[in-house]
């Protein structure tokens, strides 16, 4: 009975075409050539350039989102509330979490 590693080898060298029992299903083993690389490059960098071109236009970023996360991370969830005190005390974190500790509701 031939072992994996033979099986792949025998594979490789007759027709290319490999057939495991691991659950992955038929392979197709292909050799590549220099000229194969270069021409999978330049395939790339177009599928790559039409996705750029392509990309939806993204909202700008809110100023103070470091400030943000880090309230988020302190249990201050409530965004919009959380924006609105980054906003009017331009993103002073300590103001902002002293005016949410005293006006927390108990």
């Amino acid at each position: 009975m031939e072992n994996r590693e033979q099986q792949k080898q025998r594979n490789t060298h007759e027709g290319n075409k490999g057939q495991a029992n691991d659950g992955y299903g038929d392979r197709l083993f292909v050799k590549l050539g220099p000229s194969t690389v270069i021409q999978a490059r330049s395939l790339v960098g177009i599928l790559s350039a039409s996705v750029v071109t392509s990309a939806p236009v993204s909202r700008p970023s809110f100023p103070y989102a470091d400030e943000l996360s880090y309230l988020r991370a302190m249990g201050f969830v409530d965004n919009a509330l959380n924006k609105y005190l980054l906003l009017n005390n331009k993103g002073d974190l300590q103001q902002v979490v002293q005016w949410l500790l005293a006006n927390a509701k108990a």
